[in-house]
């Protein structure tokens, strides 16, 4: 969790620095990635499903995914 700590782990200010990155060029993939795993673990289930297929779909749109 130590290489997370730039990112903020708090459901609302998740859900912005999330929203924020899938909007920007250069989705940081790797760090977005360890971050849902990491609020997975913490109970947010649910939540996590949903930002993941956000930023599935956001890479498919920019052509980086099938």
């Amino acid at each position: 969790m130590e290489a997370l700590a730039h990112i903020p782990m708090g459901e609302d200010q998740f859900e912005e620095w999330f929203l924020t990155q899938v909007g920007a060029s250069g989705m940081p993939v790797a760090d977005m990635q360890n971050a849902l795993r990491e609020l997975r673990r913490a109970g947010m289930a649910d939540q996590t499903n949903s930002w993941a297929e956000l930023m599935e779909d956001t890479l498919i749109e920019q052509g980086c995914l099938d």
